[in-house]
């Protein structure tokens, strides 16, 4: 997710002249993260990011901010496409070591006759983050194909819709071709001769070479990945969303339930733990922090109606929901009191 993260940051100063210190300032986030060695931000951290930018600068912002990035800087993943004989070659080895720039998604290739559609999925619900990184990324796959290879017949499929609609044009004078709002994926459509173009200057040796090296970074993340922690930390960003289940941890994670199960086995856990310590702990911090009222949280948590969520609060709590808000509310009274005098 950094390598993202660092492309929208160049990009958007590129774009509005402005420093990242104002957009990160923006944000309410410290610029110290931007040299901090951790590799990946939190999806929480990026979304703010990207909330601030579309706030500050809106109008197509992220769409725009792809014109700015240079393909060859997302890492070894970006020197393995300039390495590469075909163009097909080179979404393969971006589905391959995707994983290494960002996991906010992945792609997917679909063949029909005379065609090839490479697709984005999202792991996350539609939201504000996934619709501007899915604009983003399509801008950066036309420049890559663009650059690489004649693909004069593309075509962008967004799969959210477009309000309002006479904003189409704008799309597609900054992509430079058709675009469609409300399909079945988002992705990139392009002719399969398009695929088996040569490319100019292919390096067999080279493309070895880096290929080992993106291997052994893509084994250090699924070790990394498979941590209790991460995937509390992932479970946790979904249950703010209201998008937790088995099948949407492992679908974010990049891996199947069967092998989520193996993972949280090997540390003696499972799922129905982690996800239990979790919804407590969201449901107290939602009534403590946030006015939400009890449905919206129940509804938030995944239970069905407010008084299957209020009889399960009250048997992990001792306590009804407003109980424990009206009890957490009175115990910051006397600080404030305090404080006053």
């Amino acid at each position: 997710m950094r390598v993202l993260v660092e492309h929208l940051l160049q990009a958007w100063h590129a774009e509005t002249g402005q420093s990242f210190a104002a957009l990160l300032e923006a944000a309410t986030l410290d610029l110290a993260l931007l040299q901090s060695p951790e590799i990946y931000w939190p999806l929480t951290t990026v979304e703010r990011l990207v909330n601030a930018a579309v706030t500050v600068t809106p109008g197509l912002m992220c769409l725009k901010l792809a014109t700015y990035a240079d393909p060859a800087g997302f890492g070894v993943l970006g020197y393995l496409r300039q390495a590469c004989g075909t163009l097909e070659d080179v979404i393969q080895m971006t589905l391959r070591y995707e994983r290494l720039v960002g996991d906010l998604g992945h792609s997917e290739l679909a063949y029909t006759p005379g065609c090839v559609q490479w697709n984005w999925i999202c792991h996350y619900p539609e939201t504000l983050l996934c619709q501007q990184a899915s604009e983003y990324l399509m801008g950066v796959w036309l420049k890559i194909c663009r650059r690489l290879s004649p693909c004069p017949e593309m075509t962008v499929h967004f799969r959210h819709s477009l309000t309002p609609p006479h904003l189409v044009s704008d799309y597609e004078k900054i992509l430079q071709c058709p675009v469609a709002f409300g399909q079945k994926n988002t992705g990139l459509i392009l002719p399969v001769s398009a695929m088996r173009h040569p490319l100019t200057h292919p390096d067999p040796a080279l493309q070895e070479t880096l290929e080992q090296h993106a291997q052994g970074l893509l084994q250090q993340l699924h070790q990394r990945t498979g941590t209790p922690d991460y995937i509390r930390e992932r479970l946790h960003q979904l249950m703010h969303h209201g998008h937790a289940s088995r099948e949407a941890l492992a679908e974010s994670l990049g891996v199947s339930v069967r092998h989520l199960h193996r993972q949280l086995a090997e540390h003696r856990l499972n799922y129905r733990q982690i996800y239990s310590v979790l919804r407590l702990e969201v449901a107290q911090a939602t009534l403590k922090k946030t006015s939400s009222n009890i449905g919206t949280i129940a509804r938030q948590l995944n239970f069905s109606e407010s008084q299957s969520f209020i009889r399960w609060f009250r048997a992990q709590t001792g306590q009804t929901p407003l109980q424990y808000r009206t009890e957490q509310s009175e115990s910051v009274l006397p600080q404030r009191t305090t404080e006053n005098h």
